[in-house]
């Protein structure tokens, strides 16, 4: 087992190194530092989860939740920061997705 965490702990900081970890370390950084972008995601998050909250218990969502929510995802478009935020996140994630194939192709009783 400790072999394994080792090797993880070794994955863990090649990522980190890799160009795509760097660049996803840096753009957090610069989302970390602008308040009106964390305040545009935190909005987003919580009208979303007040129309998820309403569906979930079967009352009428209001076309001013509808509206609120559209008004909040047009600026998080406008919004540089994010884009590029989302954008490094996928690059991020493909490659999660890369290292998780190959590990499954050494383990192929566990992609089964």
């Amino acid at each position: 087992m400790e072999k394994i965490l080792e090797l993880a702990q070794q994955l863990g900081e090649a990522m980190a190194e890799h160009s795509v970890g760097k660049k996803y370390l840096a753009v957090k950084s610069q989302l970390d530092a602008d308040p009106a972008a964390r305040q545009l995601i935190q909005d987003y998050e919580q009208a979303a989860m007040t129309i998820g909250q309403k569906e979930q218990q079967g009352r009428p969502i209001e076309p001013e939740d509808k509206r609120k929510l559209a008004d909040i995802q047009t600026k998080i478009a406008a919004n540089t920061t994010i884009k590029l935020w989302m954008q490094t996140q996928m690059e991020y994630l493909n490659l999660l997705r890369q290292v998780n194939e190959q590990f499954l192709k050494a383990s192929p009783s566990l992609g089964e």
